[in-house]
């Protein structure tokens, strides 16, 4: 057997979820009616990509120009000198021999 219940809260929100769909469709009404009639100034102007990177300045400074990746090789030499140098305590060199 399936229950129902029926209480008092029922009644009350359904009372209120069509008092609240009344009073949003009012507001909605009230605000077409106020709506302004379209712009002119904003009304959207389509232009082509050309004409577009015509206006782009290349030399501002919000524009660079993309730089070319270094390669991988000459990455890790500079990598390995830069923590050689970092890293190993500096010992005096004398020719190809370092004396400690």
């Amino acid at each position: 057997a399936t229950a129902e219940h029926r209480g008092d809260g029922v009644d009350r929100r359904n009372a209120h979820h069509e008092r609240s769909a009344r009073e949003r469709s009012e507001r909605e009404a009230g605000m077409r009616a106020f709506e302004p009639p379209p712009d002119e100034e904003g009304a959207v102007e389509h232009l082509s990509a050309s004409v577009v990177l015509a206006a782009v300045e290349e030399s501002g400074p919000n524009y660079l120009l993309p730089k070319a990746p270094e390669p991988v090789k000459s990455r890790r030499k500079r990598l390995r000198v830069d923590e050689a140098y970092y890293i190993r305590p500096k010992l005096p060199v004398t020719h190809t021999h370092a004396h400690i």
